[in-house]
C-alpha cells in the first residue's frame, strides 16, 4: 500500500498558504491546477542501463578526464559546475570508450542507447549570463569509439536557471555510445547542472488555466520545489491570445518531486498553484546474484586458495616489477626497466603471473575474470593506464604462443572490472580462451615512466549455476516513497522482455532493502536464463535483469 501521508501533508500545506498569502498576482492569477495529481516518472536510461541516474551525485555522471575547456569544475551537493573557457567548452555524460579496448562498466560500447525507447533529452541548468541572444547550446550523439560517425542538435538558451525539453529529430536513430554537450558557445560563461534525463514520451500533461494576461503576450511556465520565493526554472511559454487562457504543459522527462507551478507574463508574476505535480520516483532494482561476476572460483576450488593478495604465495613470478610488498590485503609494486638483452633495449612493461601451482584451468567452465584494481597519479592513456591479460595453453605451451587480451582501460581510483574471457578481442594471438591454460599473467599497466599500482584480488569465475538445494536469487530494492511494493521474478532465455520467453518464478510482496528468493527449478527446466525482476508500487513498473546468466542442468 502506499504511503500517502506525505501528499496529504502537501495538500494542507498548500491550503494553509493560500489562505495566508492570497493570490499574489499582479496582473495574471492562476486557477489550476488547483488540486494534486500524481504521474509516473518516465522511463530513464541512466536509471534503467546505467542503475545511476545522471543526478550529480556520482562524480561518473559527467565523464571527469573529456570534460574539456572548462575551469574551476566541481561536482558537489548534487550539482556539477564549471566555467567555459571559450566557445568549444563540452562535457560527456556518455562515453563510448577508446577504440580497441574492451568495453566495460559504464562506457557506452557496453551500455548503447536504445532510441526506439528514449526520445526525449531533458535537464535543468543554470546559465551565469545576462543575455543568451545569438547563442546556442548543441547536443552531440556517435555511433563508433573512433567517434567519426555523429549527429547533433542545437537548441536555444536562456540565462539563469531553466529545464531544456529536447524531443529528439529524426537523425536520432540506431544505437548510439557517446553523448556530449556543448552548453553555450560563449567564453567566461558559469555552467551548473543539476540532473540530466534521456526518457521516454509518455502523455503526462497537466492542465494549467489562467486568467489576466496581456492578450496576444507570451506566458511563462515556471516550475519550483516549494512555494515560496519565486526562484524556479521556466518550463514552457505560450501565446496567450486573450486574457483568460488554458494550456496543457508536458511533464514527461522531469526529475522525480514534487513541483508547484508559478506564471510570468508582460513583466509580471502569477500566484503560486494551490495544487501541484507529483512526479513518482519509480522503484529500483539490482540483481545482485546471479550476475556477471559469476560463481564458483577456479583458485578457490583448485588451490584452495584463493589470489587475494594476502600472501605471496598468490604470485608465481614478477617481471619489470619492484618495490613489492603484500600489505593488508593488497599487492603493492611500482614498474622497472630491464635490460632486454637483445641490443641494450630496455623493457618496461610490468606484469605478474599467478600462481596455478602446475595445475590447468578448464577454459570451458571459468571464464568470468574479475579484479580489483588502481594505480597512482591521474589517468593518461597516451602514458598507458590500461591493463592487458595474457595466457598459454597446453596445447601451445610455448613463450612464442601468449595470448594477450586488448587494452582494458582503467581510470582514476579503485578500478573493479569483469571481463568475458570468451569474448575479449586479442592484441596477440589467435585461438582465444580455449583449451587448457597453464599459465596466466596480469598486466597492470603500460607507463614507461615509474608508475605504482595497487592489485585488490583477482578471481576467475564460472557461470552461477544451480546447486542441489537450488539457487538464492539475490536483489536489492531501493524506493523512496513506498514500504509495500509488489515484485515478479521470472527467468528469461534473451534478456527481452515481453517476447514471450520468459516464465515467471515467483510474486512477492516486499519493502525496500536486501532481498532474497530461493530458486528450486523443477525437473523439467534445462537451460541458460537471465533473471528479470520485475517491481510496481501502484504508480510506476520496472524491471531489471540479471548481469551475468544462470545455468541450470547444464
Amino acid at each position: 500500500m502506499r504511503n500517502n501521508k506525505p501528499l496529504f501533508v502537501a495538500i494542507i500545506a498548500a491550503i494553509f498558504l493560500g489562505l495566508f498569502f492570497g493570490q499574489a498576482a499582479l496582473g495574471i492569477t492562476l486557477l489550476q491546477p488547483s488540486g494534486f495529481t500524481e504521474i509516473p516518472a518516465a522511463r530513464d536510461y541512466a536509471t534503467e542501463v546505467l542503475r545511476d541516474p545522471w543526478d550529480m551525485s556520482n562524480k561518473q555522471d559527467i565523464v571527469p578526464h573529456l570534460t574539456k575547456h572548462f575551469s574551476r569544475v566541481k561536482m558537489s551537493n548534487g550539482v556539477w559546475r564549471g566555467t567555459t573557457i571559450n566557445r568549444d567548452s563540452r562535457f560527456w555524460f556518455l562515453f563510448s570508450g577508446y577504440y580497441g579496448s574492451y568495453a566495460n562498466g559504464r562506457e557506452g560500447a557496453a551500455n548503447p542507447v536504445n532510441t526506439a525507447i528514449y526520445k526525449r533529452l531533458t535537464f535543468k541548468m543554470y546559465l551565469g549570463v545576462s543575455s543568451t541572444a545569438y547563442r546556442r547550446g548543441t547536443f552531440y550523439w556517435f555511433y563508433d569509439k573512433k567517434l567519426r560517425k555523429h549527429s547533433h542538435i542545437r537548441f536555444k538558451l536562456k540565462p539563469g536557471w531553466h529545464t531544456y525539453k529536447i524531443d529528439l529529430p529524426s537523425t536520432w536513430r540506431g544505437w548510439p555510445t557517446s553523448l556530449r554537450l556543448d552548453p553555450i558557445d560563449r567564453a567566461n560563461t558559469r555552467v551548473i547542472v543539476d540532473w540530466i534525463r534521456l526518457t521516454n514520451r509518455p502523455s503526462t500533461n497537466i492542465h494549467l488555466r489562467w486568467v489576466g494576461a496581456v492578450k496576444g503576450s507570451n506566458v511563462t511556465v515556471f516550475l519550483d520545489n516549494d512555494r515560496s520565493g519565486y526562484n524556479g526554472t521556466s518550463l514552457a511559454t505560450f501565446k496567450c491570445g486573450s486574457g483568460s487562457c488554458a494550456a496543457n504543459v508536458s511533464f514527461a522527462g522531469l526529475e522525480p518531486g514534487t513541483y508547484f507551478m508559478y506564471l510570468y507574463n508582460n513583466g509580471a508574476l502569477s500566484n503560486y498553484s494551490l495544487g501541484g505535480v507529483i512526479v513518482n520516483d519509480a522503484p529500483r532494482i539490482k540483481v545482485v546474484d546471479p550476475d556477471k561476476v559469476g560463481g564458483r572460483d577456479w583458485a578457490r576450488t583448485a588451490l584452495r586458495n584463493s589470489w587475494d593478495m594476502r600472501s605471496p604465495i598468490d604470485i608465481n613470478k614478477a617481471f619489470n616489477i619492484g618495490g613489492v610488498r603484500f600489505r593488508r590485503g593488497l599487492f603493492r609494486a611500482y614498474n622497472v626497466q630491464r635490460n632486454s638483452g637483445r641490443r641494450g633495449t630496455r623493457k618496461h612493461d610490468p606484469y605478474i603471473m599467478l600462481n596455478l601451482r602446475r595445475k590447468t584451468i578448464n577454459t570451458r567452465k571459468y571464464h568470468r575474470l574479475t579484479f580489483r584494481y588502481r594505480f597512482r597519479g591521474g589517468f593518461s592513456l597516451k602514458r598507458g593506464t590500461m591493463t592487458r591479460v595474457g595466457w598459454i595453453t597446453k596445447r601451445y605451451n610455448d613463450p612464442k604462443h601468449w595470448q594477450i587480451s586488448d587494452d582494458i582501460v582503467t581510470y582514476a581510483g579503485w578500478n573493479t572490472i569483469t571481463i568475458d574471457l570468451k569474448k575479449i578481442k586479442l592484441n596477440r594471438g589467435s585461438y582465444g580462451w580455449r583449451n587448457r591454460v597453464t599459465q596466466l599473467r596480469f598486466d597492470p599497466h603500460e607507463d614507461r615512466r615509474t608508475r605504482s599500482f595497487f592489485i585488490d584480488y583477482i578471481t576467475l569465475r564460472q557461470d552461477d549455476k544451480v546447486g542441489s538445494r537450488g539457487f538464492v536469487i539475490r536483489y536489492n530494492l531501493y524506493d523512496k516513497n513506498d514500504n509495500d511494493i509488489a515484485i515478479n521474478i521470472y527467468r528469461d532465455r534473451d534478456r527481452r522482455f515481453g517476447n514471450g520467453n520468459e516464465a515467471l518464478i515467483t510474486s512477492q510482496r516486499v519493502g525496500p532493502g536486501k532481498r532474497a528468493y530461493r530458486w528450486r527449478p523443477a525437473h523439467v527446466i534445462k537451460g541458460t536464463f537471465w533473471i528479470y525482476v520485475q517491481a510496481n508500487d501502484g504508480v510506476n513498473t520496472s524491471g531489471y535483469y540479471s548481469t551475468g546468466p544462470l545455468r541450470v542442468r547444464t
